[in-house]
């Protein structure tokens, strides 16, 4: 019994290891394609880890923000907003006339400054009523996209239908991680391997002693 306590955490050091290897294999494959052109995108071609650039021409109004934050006895301190996530129509779907709506996340504060110039400028168009004003800022993003997280699904579809949009039919719940484009994946291949050998050597060593 002594033993396989021993054992246990090595085990889920290997188990980690192994999850870091089948996600940053999955990254390099998905790399190995040609990106998605976002602008050609309909709801279909959206799935979790694919790899997308374009130009984006169109963005409304941030709906969320992500934030991190330390912990100490229950106490939250040092908390940053690491992501900012904003409503994306897809171009495709002014084609069809069925409205679909995705999320953009961004990291930096580069994009979020364009992001946030996109909205004053669209808000502006709806607004104005100077019939020669245009949005004339675009976005030339390359990211990964990745399926929205199921505690965020109630507040996209909120902001959708506080709009006057229907979530069962406009939602597509995928968001599209600006900048993140796979750059990592090499070096969380080489980890992944590192953790795994740690964990199933340490395992081995054990149980041999034991």
């Amino acid at each position: 019994m002594r033993v396989i306590r021993a054992v246990v955490p090595f085990v889920v050091i290997a188990a980690f290891g192994i999850f870091m290897l089948v996600m940053s294999i999955k990254d390099k494959i998905e790399l190995s394609k040609p990106p998605a052109d976002i602008a050609e995108m309909s709801e279909s071609d959206f799935y979790n880890g694919r790899f997308v650039e374009g130009d984006i021409y169109e963005i409304w109004e941030e709906y969320a923000t992500l934030e991190t934050s330390d912990s100490l006895f229950g106490i939250k301190y040092n908390t940053k907003t690491t992501a900012h996530y904003f409503l994306m129509p897809l171009e495709t779907s002014y084609d069809t006339g069925i409205p679909k709506f995705v999320s953009i996340a961004v990291h930096n504060s580069s994009d979020l400054l364009t992001a946030q110039k996109m909205v004053r400028e669209f808000d502006r168009y709806l607004e104005s009523d100077d019939e020669d004003f245009y949005p004339v800022t675009v976005m030339h993003v390359k990211g990964k996209v990745t399926k929205l997280r199921k505690d965020a699904t109630g507040i996209f579809d909120k902001f959708l239908s506080s709009m006057g949009f229907y979530p069962a039919t406009d939602a597509v719940y995928y968001v599209i991680n600006v900048g993140n484009y796979g750059s990592g994946a090499s070096a969380e291949l080489v980890i992944g391997i590192i953790v795994t050998v740690v964990g199933l050597l340490g395992g081995f060593i054990v149980l041999i002693r034991g």
